[in-house]
């Protein structure tokens, strides 16, 4: 997870709120949200010479999040693909 970009602290404290959470607790059924969560995908041709566009995006994510642009792009709406 960390060579995907994840902050090593994160990782490990979502580790822990998952053990500190019952087994039954964690196989109940989710409710659903009403409003279905808006995605965006960035789908490029993939080339190897192009560069690495996740670390692109995500090195850019405070421009894009910023307050005056959370209405168009709410956070983690972005996702970055290829097409072979």
């Amino acid at each position: 997870m960390i060579a995907r970009g994840c902050v090593a602290n994160d990782i490990q404290q979502e580790f822990d709120k998952a053990n500190a959470k019952s087994r039954e607790e964690l196989l109940k059924p989710k409710q659903k949200s009403s409003s279905p969560a808006i995605k965006i995908p960035m789908v490029r041709d993939y080339n190897p010479n192009l560069p690495n566009i996740r670390y692109i995006i995500d090195k850019n994510l405070p421009i894009v999040y910023s307050p005056r642009k959370a209405e168009i792009f709410p956070q983690g709406s972005i996702i970055p693909s290829f097409r072979k």
